[in-house]
């Protein structure tokens, strides 16, 4: 165990007052439990040792569940058996302030050998997914999560969801068995990774469990693996929001083939709500590997200068406001993934003369309607078999004998299949009804008619936003997008 855990229940026996002792006691395992899990918040209670009141509640972020932690003093299996069996409906955690006893004295005759206890309880907490564990058990998880962040990960699964009979040997073969599993996961080798998907769904819960072999398929996956070879496993289901940001948090250095295979399984919607820091190299990469195979409703932009220390890489995807996003010098574009209503305030824009939006409009694209506004009247123009409208002779009379017309929205096919709608007076792109866009083609054809783009900040879009042809081995050729007109 723990230096500090020692002293700490040392300290804790010199106060003379009860109370001060269950305090003390409470903050040395509190200490244990955030070593283990960082986000965890802890709440004590009034009660110590009580039969069936917890003495603390664990709490995270962004999570509507808790967990009930009991402190036991002793940790004499046929001791805690006893206490077990009325607290399974609650599924807690059992911290033990002295380690696991396997060499206890029976209390009656009739009491079974040390060994077949211990067997014993530790099948009972499997069961009702309750987790005991001491001092060493928790020594080992706050020691391994400083060497990955996959042990960081198992550290916060355990404390989460953690089920049977932890002692520090139990936690040590565990922590080996998945760091084995991930490494071999990279290489696809199979029987470590069935070795490492057991052990984990052994010792955690169904949710904690099923978010490990999300991720561990998603790098199995990523790394080429089919999905009908990975080991089958008791929790199934696509990637969950906390899974994304795990991934894009810890593999910096994945390669676009990587992200293109996780990106099959992610939406729009999700890269929303991550919670990544901003600038994002995984984010970058996984945007280039996926860009034309997401979906979006719409786009909106609006004014924004450089925050104080923002990172001045220009232009960039982040996560803002709820939305996916493109950053640029003075600008951002917010991207909803499924409804107009996900997006920011309206940022006040203006009209556009027809020639600014010939010139924003890129190559590959049709404008097949627009819409005149002066003072209270409005002229719209369109094509009715869809076609370009910006070089019409009919048009171009139109714009001369009514001086003063502005555009104040547009109609375009884009080229990769869809209609986008655009509003200038909001800022805003979007697909007719309930239709969705590819993302790509919606960015590619929106923001250039929203934003004044120098020719730098052009071009640099221009490669954001380009297609990335993955080629088998991993790494990436552009194609690059042609130029705006």
């Amino acid at each position: 165990m723990r230096t500090e855990f020692v002293e700490a229940l040392r300290e804790a026996e010199s106060h003379d007052s009860p109370i001060e002792r269950i305090d003390h006691i409470k903050r040395a395992v509190t200490k244990e439990v955030r070593a283990a899990d960082p986000a965890a918040s802890v709440r004590f209670t009034d009660y110590f040792n009580h039969i069936a009141v917890p003495d603390m509640v664990l709490r995270w972020p962004d999570e509507a569940r808790e967990r009930l932690l009991f402190v036991r003093p002793s940790a004499n299996p046929l001791w805690l058996e006893d206490d077990l069996s009325s607290l399974t409906m609650h599924r807690p955690l059992i911290f033990t302030l002295q380690d696991l006893a396997t060499d206890h004295q029976p209390r009656l005759d009739t009491d079974p050998p040390a060994g077949e206890s211990v067997s014993e309880l530790s099948q009972m907490a499997s069961a009702a997914n309750a987790w005991i564990a001491g001092p060493s058990a928790f020594e080992i998880v706050s020691n391994a999560r400083k060497d990955s962040p996959v042990m960081g990960l198992l550290g916060q699964a355990l404390v989460r969801g953690g089920r049977g009979v932890s002692t520090g040997q139990t936690v040590k073969a565990l922590t080996m068995s998945t760091r084995n599993a991930f490494d071999d996961a990279a290489e696809n080798n199979i029987e470590p990774v069935v070795s490492g998907v057991a052990a984990l769904e052994a010792n955690l819960d169904e949710q904690q469990a099923g978010r490990f072999t999300r991720i561990l398929r998603a790098v199995w996956e990523g790394h080429g693996g089919t999905e009908a070879a990975f080991p089958a496993v008791a929790s199934l289901g696509p990637l969950t929001d906390d899974d994304v940001t795990y991934l894009m948090t810890t593999l910096a250095d994945a390669s676009e083939e990587f992200w293109h295979r996780v990106g099959k399984n992610v939406t729009s919607s999700q890269l929303g709500r991550l919670r990544i820091d901003d600038p994002s190299v995984s984010l970058q990469r996984f945007m280039r590997a996926n860009l034309d195979s997401l979906s979006a409703k719409a786009l909106r932009v609006s004014s924004r200068q450089v925050g104080l220390g923002e990172d001045e890489t220009f232009p960039r995807w982040l996560v803002d406001r709820g939305c996916l996003a493109i950053r640029g010098q003075d600008w951002i574009a917010h991207i909803a993934a499924r409804k107009v209503e996900e997006l920011p305030p309206i940022d006040e824009g203006k009209p556009l003369a027809l020639e600014e939006v010939r010139r924003g409009v890129g190559r590959g694209l049709r404008v097949t309607k627009v819409e005149f506004g002066k003072g209270d009247r409005a002229v719209s123009y369109e094509s009715k078999e869809r076609g370009s409208i910006l070089e019409d002779d009919d048009l171009g009379r139109l714009e001369r004998d009514v001086s003063g017309m502005l555009v104040e929205q547009a109609t375009l096919a884009l080229a990769g299949g869809g209609t986008m709608n655009v509003e200038f007076a909001t800022r805003t792109a979007q697909g007719p009804t309930s239709s969705a866009l590819p993302l790509g083609g919606l960015a590619r054809a929106a923001v250039p008619l929203l934003v004044k783009l120098e020719h730098e900040e052009a071009s640099k879009l221009e490669a954001l936003l380009a297609v990335a042809d993955l080629t088998s081995s991993g790494e990436s050729v552009t194609e690059e997008l042609p130029p705006s007109e």
